[in-house]
């Protein structure tokens, strides 16, 4: 599961799709019940999320 990130915050999700960074599947935590995106860890991502955190 290391290779994965899971993604609880709308805001950023709908920032990687305009980066044009694909989810893999939108799902909600059995326990919490909250939606996650889940997105393949790859350089990509990581430099749009380290973007993300810059902008705010």
């Amino acid at each position: 599961m290391k290779n994965y990130f899971f993604c609880y915050n709308k805001k950023l999700s709908d920032f990687l799709t305009t980066k044009g960074i694909q989810f893999i599947t939108v799902a909600k935590e059995p326990k919490s019940g909250k939606l996650f995106s889940l997105y393949f860890i790859d350089t990509k991502l990581q430099q749009a999320i380290e973007e993300y955190k810059q902008s705010k």
